[in-house]
């Protein structure tokens, strides 16, 4: 299959993460990125297990929670805004991922944020909205990186 050979392996990759990064938020499943992309949906499950030893769906939690953290750390939207924001489809399912993932709930994640950050006074204050400055997601392998809004490459 030309998805597996030389360098078409590497633009699918990057094909493949360009989209999650770009539609993270949304009801996302492998079928989806697969038609998106014109890519089996067994070759993109291939791709997240083989490359970055997570599956689909943890990766797409990965984005989704890190966005979330965001949003609770800066922003003043409620938890429910802000799972729907990022793609959850229920606030059960976000308050149950994030508390597996973090040890707390994305409540008391926010509380202890705020807390900190009335610790430590003197900390030059983040933007409110999360979209207002550069996201960087690091992948497993540390060989690919996401930006969003600054638009490099590390």
């Amino acid at each position: 299959q030309k998805e597996k050979t030389g360098s078409r392996g590497g633009d699918s990759l990057q094909k493949v993460l360009n989209y999650c990064a770009n539609h993270y938020n949304e009801d996302l499943s492998l079928a989806d990125l697969g038609q998106a992309l014109h890519m089996s949906k067994y070759y993109v499950s291939h791709l997240f297990s083989e490359k970055f030893h997570t599956s689909f769906s943890d990766y797409i939690n990965t984005l989704r929670l890190s966005e979330a953290c965001r949003y609770l750390e800066f922003s003043e939207k409620s938890v429910t805004e802000i799972g729907e924001l990022v793609g959850f489809g229920t606030i059960r399912t976000f308050n149950r991922v994030f508390k597996t993932r973090y040890g707390v709930s994305p409540v008391e994640y926010r509380q202890q944020r705020e807390d900190r950050r009335m610790s430590f006074p003197n900390t030059p204050a983040m933007p409110k909205e999360p979209a207002s400055y550069p996201t960087t997601l690091a992948i497993a392998t540390g060989a690919i990186a996401i930006l969003g809004s600054a638009g490099e490459r590390a």
